[in-house]
């Protein structure tokens, strides 16, 4: 979760929140979907494990306040500068 973590940081600083929260998530239902269909095999387990870490820490890193409100702060600032429709 800690190098995710810093990687999901790096993207969120080039790209903004939304991609690492996305990779996170699919990170995530692909390690839940590894389990479903089959954890008879030890490596199932651990690439599941593994999956699991590197989804959490993108997807926490990407819902921490700070790229959120950098973001939200961009789209708000976007349209009050917007011109008003009479």
């Amino acid at each position: 979760m800690v190098v995710s973590g810093l990687v999901a940081g790096a993207l969120i600083r080039k790209m903004g929140p939304r991609i690492p929260l996305i990779v996170g998530a699919a990170a995530v239902a692909a390690s839940f979907t590894i389990l479903d269909l089959g954890h008879s095999e030890g490596w199932q387990i651990i690439v599941s494990g593994l999956l699991t870490g590197v989804g959490i820490g993108m997807a926490l890193a990407a819902t921490r306040p700070t790229p959120l409100l950098k973001t939200f702060r961009q789209h708000r600032q976007a349209r009050q500068s917007a011109p008003i429709p009479s």
